[in-house]
């Protein structure tokens, strides 16, 4: 074998070491590594809850999954990371359940909002994971 094939294997090598590694540490972040829950009472107004924040004092990670119940009076419209938009958001009904699942803990922001001068109240419960993705 020459000089450049022993250094290109090598090269090869630390490239499948790498993605191995990787590929590990994304199947260690499907482990919860617990739950969370919170009520909230949502108006008309957007509100944002954020399930993660880096900057933060306290310690917070982001959701796997979370499972969401709207007791009412009230509809509640939800959207899930990105931007709030008022026309593709999930529209969850009182005495609604609904249960988001992304297998990975991607899930930083949650944007909740009744119908216009309505209020809900809903129960939300997310599996906590490692914060491994970019």
């Amino acid at each position: 074998m020459s000089k450049e094939e022993v250094r290109m294997s090598e090269v090869s090598d630390n490239a499948l070491l790498e993605y191995l590694t990787i590929l590990k540490t994304l199947e260690e972040s499907k482990v919860p590594l617990g739950t969370k829950s919170i009520k909230l009472v949502v108006t008309d107004s957007v509100t944002v809850y954020d399930v993660y924040d880096p900057k933060s004092s306290i310690p917070s990670f982001p959701w796997i999954s979370f499972a969401l119940v709207n007791t009412g009076p009230n509809e509640v419209k939800i959207g899930v990371n990105g931007t709030f938009d008022l026309v593709s958001g999930c529209y969850i009904p009182k005495n609604g359940e609904l249960t988001i699942d992304m297998v990975y803990p991607v899930i930083k922001t949650l944007y909740l909002q009744s119908e216009p001068g309505g209020t809900a109240n809903v129960k939300i419960r997310g599996k906590i994971g490692k914060d491994v993705l970019m």
